[in-house]
């Protein structure tokens, strides 16, 4: 046990508690004498932006839910408890809230969605339902004289090893872990992390395809590198048919930290009709991944799917994302590089796509039929066509950088299309649109296309076929 390099790590005045987010893989450390907390990316052991972050009067414990993705602090000075959504790390409406007096420790049933505050001061326990953030009923309960803490029996890892894991004989601990996520999986419940070991887990191990998560349950991996998930199964899709999946995905899901494939044709990737994780009408987080030689990478089908993709590597796939049937997905951060197309969004889907790299795509990097997404503040580069806008597509673009593209930097076409680039009355503008191959802009309709406020390489631009 070696202690690691530039440690001992800055914190706050009086570190008191700290609490690991296995998934976003932070460490939050409460301070009790500077009323704050602070955050640290452990894979870089560097502050968060904005670190420290307030909390009430003297913080003494914290509970984190890496899947409804909130942070709870126990402030024992001003007896309530501050919570943040770990994603944004501002906190939720109505925070803070009430606890009992002297509030030092909480522990977490995200099985249950129920979040218990030890109160020292006021000898009881204080329970909260986590999904309406309101007190259930009885609550506070009394406990004996100055409790200070409380635990919870439930394992919240189940351990899956690929090379020396039993599904037969192991129990899923971190000795006896499970060989397969299909049996890791069946095993668990809301709220737990299924974490696996490094090695590829396919059809010669016994895995089961397509793998089926479950709602609210963790899926992770510690090295995405080198931890794989290989295969695919037929699973009948109510609104596409026969599709080929290699994970189906579940609503509050997280798959984190692996790399996905479905080797599969990349001939038919617009049909959408395979897929390395299928989302249809739900509404996962999926990050920090890695997506290669599938089909299509991640398809979100249905207008109840919303799934997070985020900061993924997508590269070398037939098509990146594929959203359809009205589907609300939000796609941020990614680096979606060599694939035939990068992002494909159909059928009256409303998507946000921002702050991506969408570079070296064969065709299109965001191609758009019949749909409205928004187009935020993405890098597209060096790509064949920077942003196809087809039949009745409507998308709002706004900061973006388009440059450098093959043959188009935007290419509109069809009477139906009216893409707002700046100040059609969706889009601020803001663009930067320059150096694409044969023109920044090529326009097939008659439409007049609003393109106001935005950064050229000529001026005025270079249009064709207006």
């Amino acid at each position: 046990m070696l202690e690691i390099s530039d440690s001992p790590f800055t914190t706050g005045s009086g570190p008191t508690a700290l609490v690991l987010d296995y998934v976003t893989k932070r460490l939050y450390i409460a301070n009790n004498i500077s009323n704050s907390v602070t955050v640290y990316d452990t894979l870089t052991m560097t502050q968060l932006s904005g670190s420290p972050f307030t909390a009430g009067t003297r913080p003494s414990g914290l509970a984190v839910d890496p899947v409804a993705r909130r942070l709870y602090i126990a402030n024992s000075g001003s007896n309530n408890m501050a919570v943040y959504d770990t994603a944004t790390m501002t906190q939720i409406a109505g925070s803070p809230f009430l606890a009992g007096a002297s509030p030092q420790t909480m522990t977490i049933d995200p099985a249950n969605r129920r979040l218990y505050i030890v109160n020292t001061g006021s000898n009881n326990v204080t329970v909260y339902d986590t999904d309406t953030m309101t007190t259930i009923d009885g609550s506070p309960f009394s406990a004996g004289f100055g409790p200070r803490g409380a635990g919870m029996a439930p394992q919240q890892v189940i351990y899956v090893d690929r090379v020396n894991g039993n599904d037969t004989s192991g129990d899923g601990t971190v000795l006896n872990p499970f060989m397969t996520v299909t049996k890791g999986l069946a095993e668990s419940v809301y709220g737990q992390i299924v974490q696996l070991a490094p090695g590829t887990y396919n059809t010669s191990n016994g895995e089961i395809f397509p793998i089926q998560l479950k709602d609210g349950v963790v899926l992770l991996g510690t090295d995405a590198q080198n931890t794989t998930i290989k295969g695919w199964g037929d699973f009948s899709s109510p609104s596409e048919g026969s599709v080929r999946v290699g994970i189906l995905c579940a609503d509050n899901a997280v798959v984190t930290g692996l790399t996905i494939i479905n080797p599969q044709s990349f001939n038919n990737y617009y049909l959408l009709l395979e897929g390395g994780i299928w989302c249809e009408n739900t509404s996962p987080e999926i990050r920090w991944n890695i997506f290669r030689e599938n089909g299509v990478a991640i398809v979100s089908i249905g207008s109840s799917s919303s799934p997070d993709i985020m900061e993924n590597i997508i590269t070398n796939n037939g098509a990146g994302i594929g959203i359809s049937n009205s589907s609300t997905s939000s796609v941020y951060g990614n680096s979606i590089t060599k694939n035939k197309e990068g992002i494909r969004v159909t059928g009256m889907s409303v998507p946000t796509i921002s702050d991506n790299t969408l570079t070296g795509n064969y065709y299109d990097a965001i191609g758009i039929w019949s749909s409205y997404p928004r187009i935020n503040n993405n890098t597209i580069s060096k790509n064949r066509v920077g942003l196809f806008s087809g039949y009745d597509s409507h998308p709002t673009v706004s900061g973006n950088k388009i440059t450098q593209n093959l043959m188009y930097g935007i290419f509109i076409t069809q009477i139906t299309s009216s893409p707002d680039l700046g100040g059609g009355g969706r889009s601020s503008g803001n663009n930067t649109i320059k150096n694409n191959g044969n023109t920044d802009i090529c326009n097939e309709t008659s439409n007049t296309i609003y393109a106001i406020g935005n950064i050229w390489g000529n001026n005025p631009p270079s249009v064709s076929n207006v």
